[in-house]
Protein backbone atom coordinates (compact mmCIF):
# COMPACT_ATOMS: atom_id res chain seq x y z
CA UNK A 1 0.00 0.00 0.00
CA UNK A 2 1.40 3.37 -1.06
CA UNK A 3 1.63 6.39 1.20
CA UNK A 4 -1.33 8.09 -0.53
CA UNK A 5 -3.50 5.01 -0.07
CA UNK A 6 -2.48 4.74 3.59
CA UNK A 7 -3.31 8.40 4.28
CA UNK A 8 -6.64 8.04 2.48
CA UNK A 9 -7.50 4.97 4.54
CA UNK A 10 -6.62 6.66 7.84
CA UNK A 11 -8.59 9.79 7.03
CA UNK A 12 -11.62 8.07 5.48
CA UNK A 13 -13.88 8.01 8.55
CA UNK A 14 -12.93 11.48 9.95
CA UNK A 15 -13.51 13.05 6.53
CA UNK A 16 -16.79 11.17 6.11
CA UNK A 17 -18.10 12.44 9.46
CA UNK A 18 -17.01 15.98 8.60
CA UNK A 19 -18.70 15.85 5.17
CA UNK A 20 -21.99 14.59 6.62
CA UNK A 21 -21.94 17.36 9.23
CA UNK A 22 -21.07 19.98 6.61
CA UNK A 23 -23.85 18.94 4.18
CA UNK A 24 -26.54 18.86 6.88
CA UNK A 25 -25.45 22.19 8.31
CA UNK A 26 -25.05 23.83 4.89
CA UNK A 27 -28.37 22.82 3.37
CA UNK A 28 -30.27 22.94 6.63
CA UNK A 29 -29.72 26.70 6.75
CA UNK A 30 -30.23 27.62 3.11
CA UNK A 31 -32.77 30.31 2.29
CA UNK A 32 -35.09 28.51 -0.12
CA UNK A 33 -37.79 31.15 -0.41
CA UNK A 34 -36.13 33.00 -3.28
CA UNK A 35 -35.16 30.03 -5.44
CA UNK A 36 -36.13 30.57 -9.06
CA UNK A 37 -35.38 27.63 -11.33
CA UNK A 38 -36.63 26.21 -14.60
CA UNK A 39 -36.77 22.61 -15.72
CA UNK A 40 -34.14 21.62 -18.26
CA UNK A 41 -35.67 20.88 -21.64
CA UNK A 42 -33.54 18.24 -23.33
CA UNK A 43 -33.57 18.65 -27.08
CA UNK A 44 -31.57 17.63 -30.12
CA UNK A 45 -27.99 16.45 -29.67
CA UNK A 46 -26.41 16.73 -26.23
CA UNK A 47 -22.72 16.61 -25.33
CA UNK A 48 -21.54 15.73 -21.82
CA UNK A 49 -17.96 16.75 -20.96
CA UNK A 50 -16.30 15.09 -17.97
CA UNK A 51 -12.78 15.21 -16.51
CA UNK A 52 -12.72 11.55 -15.39
CA UNK A 53 -14.79 8.41 -15.52
CA UNK A 54 -17.45 8.48 -12.72
CA UNK A 55 -17.84 12.29 -12.80
CA UNK A 56 -20.66 11.86 -15.31
CA UNK A 57 -22.52 9.60 -12.85
CA UNK A 58 -21.84 11.72 -9.75
CA UNK A 59 -22.95 14.88 -11.54
CA UNK A 60 -25.64 13.56 -13.89
CA UNK A 61 -26.60 10.05 -12.79
CA UNK A 62 -30.27 10.97 -12.78
CA UNK A 63 -30.61 12.91 -16.01
CA UNK A 64 -28.57 10.31 -17.92
CA UNK A 65 -31.46 7.91 -17.26
CA UNK A 66 -33.90 10.15 -19.15
CA UNK A 67 -33.73 8.04 -22.31
CA UNK A 68 -32.40 10.96 -24.36
CA UNK A 69 -29.31 10.81 -26.57
CA UNK A 70 -26.06 11.83 -24.87
CA UNK A 71 -22.52 11.85 -26.28
CA UNK A 72 -19.72 11.64 -23.67
CA UNK A 73 -16.32 13.30 -24.01
CA UNK A 74 -13.57 12.72 -21.41
CA UNK A 75 -10.71 15.20 -21.12
CA UNK A 76 -8.22 12.84 -19.41
CA UNK A 77 -7.22 9.18 -19.46
CA UNK A 78 -8.80 8.80 -15.96
CA UNK A 79 -5.78 6.82 -14.75
CA UNK A 80 -4.09 7.72 -11.45
CA UNK A 81 -1.03 6.94 -9.35
CA UNK A 82 -2.78 5.18 -6.46
CA UNK A 83 -2.98 1.43 -5.92
CA UNK A 84 -1.38 -1.36 -7.94
CA UNK A 85 -0.76 -1.48 -11.66
CA UNK A 86 0.46 1.02 -14.25
CA UNK A 87 -1.43 4.18 -15.09
CA UNK A 88 -2.33 2.67 -18.46
CA UNK A 89 -3.73 -0.47 -16.81
CA UNK A 90 -5.82 1.61 -14.41
CA UNK A 91 -7.08 3.73 -17.29
CA UNK A 92 -8.21 0.59 -19.11
CA UNK A 93 -9.93 -0.64 -15.93
CA UNK A 94 -11.90 2.57 -15.67
CA UNK A 95 -12.88 2.39 -19.34
CA UNK A 96 -14.37 -1.03 -18.69
CA UNK A 97 -16.29 0.43 -15.75
CA UNK A 98 -17.49 3.20 -18.04
CA UNK A 99 -18.82 0.59 -20.49
CA UNK A 100 -21.32 -0.50 -17.86
CA UNK A 101 -22.66 3.04 -17.55
CA UNK A 102 -22.82 3.42 -21.34
CA UNK A 103 -24.82 0.22 -21.62
CA UNK A 104 -27.09 0.93 -18.63
CA UNK A 105 -28.12 4.38 -19.91
CA UNK A 106 -27.69 3.85 -23.66
CA UNK A 107 -24.99 6.52 -23.97
CA UNK A 108 -22.35 7.00 -26.66
CA UNK A 109 -18.63 7.56 -26.02
CA UNK A 110 -17.52 10.19 -28.53
CA UNK A 111 -13.91 10.75 -27.44
CA UNK A 112 -11.44 9.84 -24.69
CA UNK A 113 -8.20 11.83 -24.35
CA UNK A 114 -5.72 9.04 -23.58
CA UNK A 115 -2.86 11.46 -24.27
CA UNK A 116 -3.83 13.64 -21.30
CA UNK A 117 -2.96 12.05 -17.97
CA UNK A 118 -5.22 12.41 -14.97
CA UNK A 119 -3.75 15.28 -12.95
CA UNK A 120 -1.95 16.78 -15.94
CA UNK A 121 -4.74 18.57 -17.79
CA UNK A 122 -2.46 21.50 -18.64
CA UNK A 123 -0.01 19.18 -20.40
CA UNK A 124 -0.96 20.16 -23.96
CA UNK A 125 -3.68 22.80 -24.16
CA UNK A 126 -3.41 22.98 -27.96
CA UNK A 127 -4.11 19.25 -28.28
CA UNK A 128 -7.11 19.43 -25.94
CA UNK A 129 -8.43 22.53 -27.68
CA UNK A 130 -8.19 20.93 -31.12
CA UNK A 131 -10.01 17.80 -29.95
CA UNK A 132 -12.79 19.83 -28.34
CA UNK A 133 -13.26 21.84 -31.54
CA UNK A 134 -13.38 18.60 -33.52
CA UNK A 135 -16.08 17.22 -31.22
CA UNK A 136 -18.10 20.44 -31.46
CA UNK A 137 -18.26 19.98 -35.23
CA UNK A 138 -20.91 17.32 -34.55
CA UNK A 139 -23.37 20.18 -34.10
CA UNK A 140 -24.66 19.94 -30.54
CA UNK A 141 -27.72 21.77 -29.26
CA UNK A 142 -26.62 21.75 -25.63
CA UNK A 143 -23.55 20.97 -23.55
CA UNK A 144 -23.29 19.72 -19.97
CA UNK A 145 -19.95 20.31 -18.28
CA UNK A 146 -18.66 20.18 -14.72
CA UNK A 147 -19.13 23.26 -12.55
CA UNK A 148 -15.99 25.46 -12.48
CA UNK A 149 -16.46 25.99 -8.72
CA UNK A 150 -15.37 22.63 -7.37
CA UNK A 151 -13.11 21.16 -4.70
CA UNK A 152 -11.19 19.28 -7.41
CA UNK A 153 -8.84 21.67 -9.22
CA UNK A 154 -8.87 19.64 -12.43
CA UNK A 155 -12.65 19.89 -12.60
CA UNK A 156 -12.35 23.67 -12.52
CA UNK A 157 -9.84 23.68 -15.37
CA UNK A 158 -12.07 21.55 -17.61
CA UNK A 159 -14.75 24.21 -17.97
CA UNK A 160 -12.20 27.00 -18.34
CA UNK A 161 -10.59 25.13 -21.24
CA UNK A 162 -14.02 24.55 -22.79
CA UNK A 163 -14.87 28.25 -22.45
CA UNK A 164 -11.73 29.20 -24.38
CA UNK A 165 -12.61 26.73 -27.16
CA UNK A 166 -16.17 28.05 -27.39
CA UNK A 167 -14.95 31.61 -27.93
CA UNK A 168 -13.92 30.71 -31.47
CA UNK A 169 -16.70 28.23 -32.22
CA UNK A 170 -20.13 28.82 -33.71
CA UNK A 171 -21.92 26.96 -30.90
CA UNK A 172 -25.23 28.71 -30.17
CA UNK A 173 -26.89 26.25 -27.80
CA UNK A 174 -27.37 26.05 -24.03
CA UNK A 175 -24.64 25.21 -21.53
CA UNK A 176 -25.47 23.56 -18.20
CA UNK A 177 -23.08 23.09 -15.28
CA UNK A 178 -23.41 19.92 -13.21
CA UNK A 179 -22.07 19.54 -9.67
CA UNK A 180 -19.55 16.97 -8.45
CA UNK A 181 -17.50 17.96 -5.38
CA UNK A 182 -18.97 21.27 -4.33
CA UNK A 183 -21.51 22.73 -1.94
CA UNK A 184 -23.26 25.14 -4.26
CA UNK A 185 -25.70 27.52 -2.55
CA UNK A 186 -29.27 26.71 -3.57
CA UNK A 187 -29.89 30.26 -4.75
CA UNK A 188 -27.15 29.82 -7.36
CA UNK A 189 -29.07 27.00 -9.03
CA UNK A 190 -31.25 28.17 -11.92
CA UNK A 191 -32.03 24.87 -13.70
CA UNK A 192 -33.05 21.39 -12.61
CA UNK A 193 -34.17 18.03 -13.91
CA UNK A 194 -36.55 15.85 -11.86
CA UNK A 195 -35.07 12.61 -10.52
CA UNK A 196 -37.53 9.94 -9.40
CA UNK A 197 -36.95 7.64 -6.44
CA UNK A 198 -36.25 4.82 -8.86
CA UNK A 199 -33.61 6.87 -10.66
CA UNK A 200 -32.14 7.85 -7.32
CA UNK A 201 -31.76 4.15 -6.42
CA UNK A 202 -30.34 3.38 -9.86
CA UNK A 203 -27.75 6.08 -9.37
CA UNK A 204 -26.54 4.36 -6.22
CA UNK A 205 -26.41 1.08 -8.14
CA UNK A 206 -24.31 2.73 -10.84
CA UNK A 207 -21.73 3.75 -8.25
CA UNK A 208 -21.11 0.05 -7.64
CA UNK A 209 -19.78 -0.18 -11.20
CA UNK A 210 -16.70 1.78 -10.16
CA UNK A 211 -14.85 -0.92 -8.24
CA UNK A 212 -11.49 0.76 -8.84
CA UNK A 213 -12.64 3.77 -6.82
CA UNK A 214 -13.23 1.86 -3.59
CA UNK A 215 -11.79 4.73 -1.54
CA UNK A 216 -14.46 7.09 -2.87
CA UNK A 217 -17.37 7.67 -0.50
CA UNK A 218 -20.20 7.68 -3.04
CA UNK A 219 -22.75 7.70 -0.19
CA UNK A 220 -21.78 11.32 0.45
CA UNK A 221 -22.82 12.31 -3.07
CA UNK A 222 -26.16 10.60 -2.55
CA UNK A 223 -26.60 12.45 0.74
CA UNK A 224 -25.87 15.70 -1.07
CA UNK A 225 -28.56 14.87 -3.67
CA UNK A 226 -31.04 13.91 -0.97
CA UNK A 227 -30.62 17.12 1.04
CA UNK A 228 -30.96 19.29 -2.03
CA UNK A 229 -34.04 17.28 -2.96
CA UNK A 230 -35.59 17.84 0.45
CA UNK A 231 -35.02 21.56 0.13
CA UNK A 232 -36.59 21.58 -3.32
CA UNK A 233 -39.71 19.85 -1.98
CA UNK A 234 -40.02 22.56 0.64
CA UNK A 235 -39.85 25.12 -2.16
CA UNK A 236 -42.70 23.33 -3.97
CA UNK A 237 -40.39 22.17 -6.75
CA UNK A 238 -39.99 18.58 -7.95
CA UNK A 239 -38.30 15.71 -6.12
CA UNK A 240 -34.64 16.26 -6.88
CA UNK A 241 -32.34 18.75 -8.56
CA UNK A 242 -30.37 17.78 -11.64
CA UNK A 243 -27.68 15.24 -10.73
Amino acid sequence: MGIKDLIAKLLYHPIRIYNIFKIKRWYGKQNIDKIKVKEIELRGKTLVIAPHVDDETIGMGGILQSGCSFDLFYMTDSGDSRGKGTREEKSETRKKELDRILNACQLRLIDFLDEVKNGDLDWDINLIDSRIKKVLENGYDQIFTVCPIDAHDEHNRVTKILANSLEVSDFKGDIYLYEVSNLMPLNWINSYHPMSKEQFKNKMRFYNFFKSQKMMDFDIFQLLNRYKGCQSVKADLLNFFVN
